[in-house]
């Protein structure tokens, strides 16, 4: 007689001896770094991270703290109202973004804002 693993004890098992995480689609994702930016009065690209973007970088988390943001990843600069200057993120929210990093440029909506950004592949 033969006994199997119920399928549950399985995919358990298989998530527990993975060691990571999985996020999009089910991809692990490898962190490759953390940038913290601020005074962002002026429009601000990811490059300006000390390191600038990480080599391989294909995912990142952005999440505004402490004052909402507006952001854009078309090449033009954001202006500090969402709907009509960009895209917002509000106070201790977060973005997941897969686009071209290199074109990402976030502004404050309020003097003192934080956004931290967690870098992936």
């Amino acid at each position: 007689m033969r006994r199997f693993l119920h399928p549950p004890v399985v995919l358990l098992l298989l998530t527990l001896l993975s060691g990571g995480a999985f996020a999009q689609a089910g991809l692990r994702q490898v962190p490759l770094g953390f940038c913290s930016l601020s005074s962002m009065s002026a429009a601000t690209g990811l490059a300006s991270c000390s390191g600038g973007i990480p080599a391989g970088t294909a995912y990142a988390v952005i999440c505004a703290y402490v004052q909402g943001v507006v952001w854009r990843d078309d090449g033009t600069a954001p202006t500090g109202t969402p709907g009509t200057g960009g895209q917002g993120i509000a106070a201790n929210q977060c973005l997941p973004y897969n686009g071209t990093f290199t074109a990402f440029q976030v502004i404050q909506q309020t003097s003192g804002a934080i956004l931290g950004v967690s870098f992936y592949r």
